[in-house]
């Protein structure tokens, strides 16, 4: 079990708004509050304790999520599936007792997924930090959060959890970052297709500039109709559901090809939402549809995500 001399300090350069800080804002999510978010930082470390045996003072880092590292989901390799995963991350507790932060005489949670990275000062566990300083050394620090939540969440989708293949067709839905990210690995894995479904123009054009080979404006298009079009009637091989929106999850099952598989990652805006999913249209097209937390990742997959993101241009603009 995690103990304090386990433990390290470390100065957040920077960390990104995901949609799950958003999600924790406004009540979907169950978090303690008032509390201070954010789980995608990154930074230098500044202080370790005792027990850190591959991180030093100075080493650059990227943190990420957390989880027990003893069950079983731990022991091979999904930490994301960690037994745990819900007291690791949104209990706002560690192992030997509450991280208590304070403004005045007003207590303040923290250790939001091990980390709590809006704070200046982060303190988490050796295990949910990856160190990145030759991964991608010709990338400013300040960039790399998102590798640790959403760049991860949607590159590993495509890379783990459905393995995409070279010359097959790949739908996402949502062009954000988990997204976007989906696109660079599917365009670094050889797609011939690569479709965005997207309403906001400056993200289809965006999708566009990193390897979608076409996007479609759900607001007026119809999505199935398009993607039947653009597939000349095939349909997509794969595909990423960023959304949340049940309605689109619908709709994604409804443009799948013959052992078509789809991919989910969006949470609904409301937890206990349900989907219509016909089982015999599962059976008779074959279909593979899963859910996937964190792209399946793990910290060695973190890591060389790193790489292969970089030469992806990921960090070519801090948009």
């Amino acid at each position: 079990m995690p103990r304090r001399e386990m433990m390290k300090c470390l100065f957040v350069s920077e960390s990104c708004v995901c949609h799950t800080d958003l999600a924790i804002k406004d009540g979907v999510l169950p978090f303690p509050l008032p509390a201070v978010l954010g789980h995608e930082g990154s930074g230098i470390v500044e202080a370790v304790g005792p027990g850190v045996k591959h991180l030093k003072p100075g080493d650059a880092v990227v943190m990420t999520f957390a989880s027990c590292g003893h069950c079983a989901s731990c022991e091979h390799e999904r930490p994301s599936y960690c037994l745990d995963f819900g007291a690791q991350n949104y209990s706002a507790q560690r192992a030997d007792g509450p991280v208590l932060l304070s403004q005045g005489d007003e207590v303040i949670s923290g250790f939001f997924f091990g980390q709590s990275s809006f704070s200046s000062m982060a303190m988490a566990r050796e295990h949910n930090l990856v160190k990145i300083d030759a991964l991608v050394d010709d990338a400013p620090i300040e960039l790399l959060g998102p590798l640790g939540c959403g760049v991860q969440t949607g590159a590993g989708a495509v890379m783990i959890s459905l393995d995409v293949r070279a010359g097959r067709s790949f739908l996402v839905l949502g062009g954000g970052a988990v997204g976007l990210s989906a696109v660079m690995a599917a365009k670094l894995r050889g797609c011939s297709r690569i479709i965005v479904s997207e309403p906001s123009a400056a993200k289809r054009e965006q999708a566009l500039a990193l390897g979608a080979t076409e996007v479609i404006d759900p607001l007026n298009e119809n999505l199935v109709e398009r993607v039947q079009q653009i597939t000349e009637g095939q349909g997509c091989d794969y595909a990423l559901e960023c959304t949340g929106l049940v309605s689109v999850m619908e709709q994604a099952i409804d443009s799948m090809a013959m052992r078509g598989q789809l991919a989910v990652v969006g949470v609904p805006p409301k937890l206990d939402a349900t989907a219509a999913v016909s089982p015999l249209a599962l059976i008779q097209k074959g279909l593979k549809l899963m859910g996937v937390i964190e792209g399946d990742s793990c910290r060695v997959y973190s890591s060389t995500s790193c790489t292969r993101s970089s030469r992806l241009g990921v960090f070519r603009s801090p948009r």
